[in-house]
């Protein structure tokens, strides 16, 4: 047997709102019960051109010779499209059609159409740029992990490959991913100025603005958070031996990479504390006296200026 999630509602300081601050009783049922405004709980381990003809001219001749007719009249061609493609249509091409092409489709490439590539339409159509998107965390507490990731594109298909200027000395780059990453330790406080991320396809490249890291040694923002003790375990029998609780947090949905331990199941609420300026993202699961854990309960979340 193991705890039925209960549900975690967030409020106070701090600058921000959490994601729901009501919820509905946990079920007993055996079934994580749901939240009003918020995501349902994740699974743990406890509870969870033509080619062939035109207009005045197809495989019998054009406008002006059929194909009978010697030069000025070819088996393929017509005033506005063929496979060798003239303004009449000759198989060997004169002034009114060549087998190279002319203005209007030919098979070496024109204006409009042509087979080797043009402005239009072509195979061999110009390279379009790379996108980079995305807003990196600019604050970052010693002892706290460093987590972004650009969003990026291409619109041909093309392999990218990512670069940095400005690394700080305590964090990673992925050149393949565009993560930079990292948890600067109490000597790295201080500022990190002029990083600068930038996507290539081989031939061209598209950046994001310059940004500052700061590590700080302490921030102003605070979460108060209160759940809902669970009262039954998933297959729907009584919770006699429920200990306590733990908070998980974090700068993403999913990724919590901060706990606090609350080991007196008759408290059912905890600040976390300090927390930088951002988006943070908040779950508790319950404990009993096995130590068995239940599923993520659903998540708030709360934004600090």
């Amino acid at each position: 047997m193991v705890i039925a999630t209960m549900l975690v509602g967030g409020c106070g300081d701090g600058g921000g709102q959490a994601a729901s601050d009501t919820a509905a009783p946990p079920a007993a049922s055996g079934k994580p019960p749901g939240t009003s405004g918020s995501a349902a709980p994740g699974p743990g381990a406890p509870g969870g051109g033509a080619a062939s003809g035109g207009a005045s001219g197809g495989s019998n001749g054009d406008a002006t010779g059929g194909a009978g007719d010697g030069p000025t009249g070819g088996a393929n061609g017509g005033a506005n499209g063929g496979a060798t493609g003239d303004v009449d249509g000759g198989s060997t091409g004169d002034a009114n059609g060549g087998s190279t092409g002319d203005a209007d489709d030919g098979s070496a490439g024109d204006a409009d159409d042509g087979s080797a590539g043009d402005a239009d339409g072509g195979s061999a159509s110009a390279n379009r740029s790379p996108t980079i998107g995305g807003t990196p965390q600019t604050m970052v507490l010693h002892d706290y992990r460093y987590s972004f990731t650009p969003e990026s594109a291409d619109a041909d298909g093309d392999v990218l490959t990512f670069a940095i200027e400005g690394l700080p000395s305590w964090a990673s780059f992925d050149t393949s991913t565009g993560r930079l990453s990292g948890t600067p330790k109490p000597a790295d406080v201080g500022n990190y100025t002029n990083v600068r991320i930038s996507v290539s396809d081989g031939k061209a490249t598209a950046a994001l603005a310059p940004f500052t890291i700061a590590v700080v040694a302490t921030a102003q923002g605070s979460a108060a958070l209160s759940w809902l003790p669970p009262t039954a375990n998933t297959d729907g029998s009584a919770l006699t031996n429920l200990a306590g609780y733990r908070v998980y947090w974090g700068p993403a949905p999913g990724n919590y990479e901060k706990a606090a331990a609350v080991d007196n199941p008759g408290v059912a609420a905890h600040v976390v504390a300090p927390l930088t300026p951002g988006t943070w993202y908040f779950v508790v699961t319950a404990v009993n006296a096995e130590g068995v854990e239940s599923a993520y309960s659903n998540m708030a979340s709360k934004t600090i200026q």
